[in-house]
């Protein structure tokens, strides 16, 4: 075994990192904009942390890193299911407006969940090789309902964006088909990977690597429909 599956964790992260520096500094201010740059992030220290994981040759370093990466994965719908929703409205702004409270409601939610809840609560063991090399994790009850939720989120996300690929411009759905093709590659790819781990209870360095590569294929989609000047600004503005 080498450390291909921390690699490609950390490649995700690196590229996520990209783009939130692109969309952080980009003119203007921009409620859409703030939520998009906050998801990039989320996504980018969910893959540092789990390429720590996997780098992990103690059960505490284990222990330590799942609980930030799960804790950033918790958090993460709270941003990426609002942007992706009011992304195939035309007046996103009086999206926000609307439902303010409750998007305000489901961030302060899940940062609580995420601080509060101990690894613990979500891991019943921590496997390792007999060289001492990271294999994988075993669920408890509570980390199945974990599953269940980043399942969820990944349904929803890849609902709210086919919509918004529907109700866009012809220019806008030209642009918007490369990142589509990336999210709901990188969605399969999570639902497929947390389906199996919730029905095992269990989830090994390779599933987690193929999630890791499932990130760079999407990143990999965004970064060329951020560079794709002519009608990107459509899209994620």
């Amino acid at each position: 075994m080498n450390d291909s599956p921390a690699i490609l964790a950390y490649i995700a992260s690196a590229l996520f990192v990209i783009l939130t520096v692109i969309h952080t500094v980009k003119k203007g201010k921009d409620v859409q904009k703030t939520f998009l740059s906050t998801s990039f992030f989320l996504v980018t220290l969910v893959e540092f942390f789990m390429g720590r994981m996997l780098s992990s040759r103690t059960p505490a370093g284990v222990m330590l890193n799942f609980k930030l990466s799960s804790a950033f994965a918790i958090v993460f719908p709270a941003f990426s299911m609002p942007f992706a929703l009011a992304l195939s409205k035309r007046n996103y702004r009086e999206i926000y407006e609307k439902f303010l409270a409750w998007i305000a409601i489901g961030i302060a939610a899940t940062a609580i969940a995420a601080v509060l809840a101990p690894a613990g609560i979500f891991l019943s063991e921590i496997h390792f090789t007999d060289s001492g090399r990271f294999w994988g994790i075993s669920f408890t009850q509570g980390g199945k309902i974990f599953l269940v939720y980043l399942i969820l989120a990944n349904i929803f996300i890849m609902f709210f964006l086919e919509n918004a690929y529907k109700a866009a411009s012809v220019p806008g759905k030209v642009t918007l088909k490369y990142p589509l093709l990336g999210i709901v590659s990188a969605s399969i790819i999570n639902i497929v990977i947390l389906s199996r781990a919730l029905a095992l209870s269990v989830m090994d360095f390779t599933s987690i690597a193929i999630e890791s590569a499932g990130f760079i294929i999407l990143a990999v989609s965004l970064l060329y429909a951020t560079f794709d000047t002519g009608s990107s600004k459509h899209i994620f503005t």
